[in-house]
């Protein structure tokens, strides 16, 4: 498995220093900018505010992204949030717990180590990020390797 291919225009704007040849056949919706959706959390619409104006001034998210980018937005917020539970439990100088278990005659039984539920929480909402940027033709790195859109110069002999 090999490293995922750099959106095009990533590519454009740091000169194609490959010098390999762009894709031709790549989709190009509209760079249009949208406001942030209603329903998502304050601290999402400000990384939404923070970031949306780059992407859009770069023409790196077009009006097909905007859905994906909400959802890395509110994905963002929760990282946030999980990562202000960890500094306010004073969780930094170490993510897990201890649970004791003691037998009858009150002596310790086994001594678990277990990572902290906020810090499991945050390391999922890391993974949903991470999947929301490589989702298939609704990211710029996903547009990147599709190619032709499917339905687009098919032969008629494919079942």
């Amino acid at each position: 498995m090999g490293q995922n291919k750099k959106p095009t225009q990533i590519r454009l704007l740091e000169g194609n220093l490959g010098k390999r040849p762009m894709p031709k056949d790549e989709p190009e919706p509209e760079i249009i900018y949208e406001q942030p959706p209603e329903d998502i959390d304050p601290d999402a619409i400000e990384f939404w505010h923070e970031m949306a104006p780059r992407l859009v001034r770069n023409s790196i998210i077009s009006e097909v992204d905007w859905w994906s980018f909400g959802n890395l937005c509110t994905l963002r917020a929760r990282i946030r949030q999980c990562r202000m539970e960890i500094i306010k439990l004073n969780l930094l100088g170490g993510m897990y717990y201890t649970n004791t278990t003691y037998n009858e005659e009150g002596e310790v039984a086994a001594v678990n180590h277990k990572k902290h539920p906020v810090a499991m929480l945050e390391q999922d909402y890391y993974q949903q990020y991470r999947m929301y940027a490589k989702e298939f033709g609704m990211t710029p790195v996903g547009r990147a390797s599709v190619g032709k859109l499917k339905g687009e110069e098919q032969d008629d002999d494919v079942m």
